[in-house]
């Protein structure tokens, strides 16, 4: 109730009916259609196929790049196939050259040439000298070809 009962002033002319202000309404002016001059018309069409033309030029270049990529592709696949055979191939050969370099074989082999494993009879041993020598050759008198021409230009300058 004290809310009430306080000495406060109300202002009244809030709830007084108002005065409508006026707005200033501007008519849009409508704007007359102008006719499109023939340069105009030209260019616009010339517009729409220009960038018909580039959007297709895009699509067909995409086309051409996945068409590149399945191609690479096909390639990367041929290569793999093959080198996987080539390994194959590869361990193959190295497993046939194991078997043929095996030393059973080899002894095997040589047996049925007629060759024999040498006997300590037919080992002959030589001994070398301890000592190193460098024989430095003496140096000729001779020139080459080309000292000769030096000393020759030389002594027709003196």
């Amino acid at each position: 109730m004290q809310q009430f009962q306080s000495s406060e002033a109300y202002d009244l002319s809030l709830f007084e009916p108002h005065e409508e202000k006026k707005r200033k309404v501007q008519k849009r002016q409508e704007k007359k259609p102008r006719k499109a001059t023939a340069l105009q018309g030209y260019l616009r069409g010339l517009a729409i196929l220009l960038a018909i033309g580039v959007a297709l030029s895009v699509v067909g270049y995409m086309v051409f790049c996945k068409m590149q990529l399945s191609e690479l592709g096909d390639q990367v696949t041929k290569a793999t196939a093959t080198l996987e055979e080539a390994q194959s191939e590869q361990v193959r050969l190295k497993a046939a050259l194991e078997e043929k370099m095996a030393t059973r074989n080899i002894e095997s082999y040589a047996q049925a040439l007629g060759m024999v494993r040498m006997e300590a009879y037919q080992a002959e041993y030589i001994t070398m000298h301890s000592e190193d020598k460098v024989e430095v050759p003496e140096e000729s008198e001779s020139k080459n070809l080309f000292q000769r021409l030096l000393d020759q230009i030389g002594e027709w300058l003196s």
